[in-house]
C-alpha cells in the first residue's frame, strides 16, 4: 500500500479546504492511473466534519500509525504550510525510523498538475 501523507489541520478554512480538495486531486489521479494508494486525510474529512471529532495529529496518530505498519511506500504532497504539519512529521518521521522510501509531490498551479520534486523533508524531524 502507499500512503499518502500530506497537510490537514489549519485554523483557515479556506486553507483546509484548498489542501483536501487538492489531495482528492492527487488521490482521484493516482487510482486513475491504477496507483494504490490511502490517504487519511480523503478517509477522515468528512467524518470529522459529521461526527465533530478532532482534526489534530494528537486523535488521529494510532489510525496513520496502523496504516503505515503495511505501507510500503509514502508519496508526501507538499502543500502550502506542510513544514508546519505535525501529522506529516509524525509519519515522515516513522518512514525514517522504518526505512520505508518517501517520494514528494508538489502541485503546480500553471499546469494544474502534480509533480514529482526532491525535497529536504530534514525540517520534519
Amino acid at each position: 500500500m502507499i500512503f499518502v501523507s500530506s497537510p490537514y489541520s489549519t485554523p483557515n478554512h479556506v486553507e483546509k479546504e484548498e489542501r483536501v480538495s487538492l489531495t482528492m486531486a492527487f488521490v482521484a489521479k493516482m487510482l486513475n492511473n491504477r496507483i494504490q494508494v490511502m490517504s487519511p486525510v480523503i478517509y477522515g474529512h468528512e467524518i470529522v466534519l459529521r461526527h465533530s471529532l478532532p482534526n489534530d495529529w494528537t486523535f488521529w496518530k494510532d489510525f496513520c500509525i496502523t496504516h503505515l505498519q503495511v505501507t510500503h511506500e509514502i508519496y508526501a504532497l507538499l502543500l502550502r504550510g506542510w513544514q508546519d504539519s505535525e501529522g506529516m512529521k509524525g509519519e515522515l518521521q516513522y518512514a525514517k525510523e522504518n526505512n520505508i522510501p518517501v517520494r514528494c509531490f508538489e502541485y503546480d498551479y500553471k499546469s494544474g498538475d502534480f509533480l514529482e520534486v526532491e525535497a529536504d523533508l530534514s525540517c520534519m524531524q
